[in-house]
C-alpha cells in the first residue's frame, strides 16, 4: 500500500511539469524523445534495481534508470555506464555472448559429411577416364576421355568440344568443394584459437563457401543432362540447415562484439534527446525566442551544455524536496502525537 502511495505521490507530483508541452511530445526526466518517432519502452534488471529502455526499429534511444532520492528516471549518459546497461538489455532479450559454443557442434556435422560425396564422384570419374589420366586443359582432358573407348570416347565424339568442357569443370568443381572443406577447417582452427567477430565471421564465410561450392558439382550436366552419372551425396540441405544455425547464433551473440560502438551510438541518442528536453524548455518558457538564438544556444560545447543540466538538476531537486520535506516533517509530528496520545490513555487507565 505504501509503495502505491509513492508511485501515486510521484505521478501527480510530476504531471504539471508535463501537461504545459505539447499533444505527442513525450518525456522522461530529463530526456524526450524524438517528436513522431513509433518507439515502446522495454524494461529489463540492471544491477539491484530495474532500467527501462527506449527502444525504436530494434535500436536503442537511451536508458533510463531511477535515482535516488526521488527515483525519477534519468537517463545514463556516461559511456561506461551504458554500455554497462547495454549488456544486461541483451542477455534480458535471450542473447547469449556464449552462442557461438555451439559452433563446435556445427563443424562436427560438416565433418562427418564431408566424404559423403567421394565414392559418387569416384565411379563418375571411371567413366570419364579422369581416375586413370589427369585432366587440367582441354587436350588433357579429351586425352582422358578417350583412354575410355567403350564409354566415353563415343559420347565426346557424338557430342563434340562441349563434353569434353564438362568434364573439365566437373573436375574443378570437385577441386573447388575439395577446397572449400579444407578452408572450412582451418577457419575453424583459428576460431577455436581465437573467437573474434572477424574469426567468427570468416567460419561462417567458410560454411557458405561449401554451400556454394557443392551447388556448382551438383550442377554437374553428367547427372541431369547426360544422366551418365548417379548423383554423389553433396548433402546440400544439410550445409543449408548448418550455414543458417551458425548465422542464427552469430546474431545472438553479435551485439557483444560490438558493445562499445551501440554505446557510443547511445549515448550520441541520449545526448541529443537531453538537448532536445533544454530545447523544449526554454520555447517553453521564451515563445518568442528567435531561431538564431536557438541555433547559437545549440553550438554550445559539451561542457558547458554538461554545466547547466546538472544546474537545473540542482534545482529541480531542491524545489522537489522542499514540499517532500514538509510532508515527511507533517508525518514525523503526526506519529509522535499519535504516540504521546496512547501513552497518555494508557497512564490513564492503569489505577
Amino acid at each position: 500500500m505504501g509503495l502505491r502511495l509513492l508511485f501515486l505521490a510521484l505521478l501527480l507530483f510530476t504531471m504539471p511539469f508535463a501537461a504545459n508541452y505539447p499533444a505527442g511530445v513525450k518525456l522522461y526526466g530529463y530526456y524526450m524523445v524524438p517528436e513522431g518517432l513509433g518507439f515502446s519502452i522495454e524494461n529489463f534488471t540492471y544491477g539491484q534495481g530495474q532500467a527501462y529502455a527506449i527502444v525504436s526499429a530494434g535500436e536503442v534511444y537511451a536508458i533510463l534508470v531511477p535515482k535516488f532520492p526521488l527515483f525519477m528516471p534519468e537517463p545514463l549518459t556516461q559511456r561506461e555506464e551504458i554500455e554497462s546497461a547495454l549488456y544486461s538489455y541483451y542477455i534480458s532479450k535471450g542473447r547469449s555472448p556464449r552462442a557461438i559454443e555451439g559452433f563446435s557442434q556445427i563443424h562436427a556435422k560438416i565433418r562427418g559429411i564431408s566424404a559423403s560425396y567421394d565414392a559418387g564422384e569416384d565411379k563418375c570419374r571411371i567413366l570419364l577416364g579422369t581416375d586413370r589420366h589427369p585432366c587440367f586443359d582441354f587436350d588433357s582432358c579429351q586425352k582422358a576421355c578417350y583412354s575410355v573407348t567403350s564409354f566415353c570416347l563415343p559420347l565426346a565424339l557424338g557430342s563434340g568440344r562441349n563434353f569434353i568442357g564438362y568434364i573439365s569443370e566437373f573436375e574443378n568443381a570437385s577441386s573447388a568443394l575439395n577446397l572449400s572443406y579444407a578452408v572450412e577447417q582451418e577457419a575453424y582452427s583459428n576460431l577455436t584459437a581465437n573467437s573474434s567477430r572477424q574469426n567468427v565471421l570468416a567460419y561462417i564465410s567458410a560454411i557458405e563457401g561449401i554451400k556454394n561450392a557443392s551447388y556448382r558439382a551438383y550442377a554437374s550436366p553428367f547427372y541431369w543432362q547426360y544422366q551418365i552419372c548417379a548423383l554423389p551425396d553433396y548433402s546440400i540441405a544439410a550445409i543449408e540447415q548448418l550455414h543458417f544455425a551458425a548465422r542464427n547464433q552469430y546474431n545472438n551473440a553479435s551485439p557483444f562484439y560490438i558493445l562499445p560502438s551501440l554505446a557510443d551510438a547511445v549515448k550520441k541518442r541520449t545526448e541529443a534527446g537531453i538537448q532536445r528536453k533544454r530545447q523544449a524548455e526554454l520555447s517553453r518558457q521564451q515563445p518568442g525566442a528567435s531561431k538564431s538564438s536557438n541555433q547559437s544556444h545549440a553550438k554550445q560545447d559539451a561542457s558547458e551544455r554538461q554545466k547547466k543540466l546538472e544546474e537545473e538538476k540542482e534545482a529541480y531537486l531542491s524545489q522537489a524536496l522542499l514540499p517532500l520535506a514538509a510532508v515527511t516533517l507533517s508525518v514525523l509530528f503526526a506519529g509522535l502525537a499519535l504516540i504521546f496520545y496512547a501513552f497518555f490513555l494508557r497512564r490513564k487507565k492503569s489505577p
